[in-house]
């Protein structure tokens, strides 16, 4: 049987949750730059602009690409044989 502690849990999806906020995934980033290169529409153009200007701020700020960052419901799969030790307190709670 193998034990992981909640703790270490909570804090990798609070890492993966505050890493989604602030960092466009690099396809994504990629298509927006080679749409920038391509567009030859003057406000399409712009737009462009500032949605890779807003990720380039984002991530070196590390504040949230939108002000509009929802609410996360996280699912955890656990094999059979793996246990998770209690936080520490009166229950699991991040």
């Amino acid at each position: 049987m193998r034990y992981i502690k909640f703790e270490k849990i909570a804090e990798i999806v609070e890492s993966l949750c505050v890493s989604a906020a602030y960092e466009l995934p690099d396809d994504v980033l990629a298509a927006l730059k080679e749409a920038q290169r391509k567009e030859t529409n003057s406000g399409a153009a712009k737009i462009l602009n500032q949605l890779v200007e807003n990720a380039r701020i984002a991530k070196e700020d590390k504040i949230p690409l939108c002000q509009d960052t929802g609410l996360a419901v996280v699912f955890v799969q656990q094999g059979a044989e793996v246990a998770v030790k209690p936080a520490a307190g009166d229950g699991a709670r991040a």
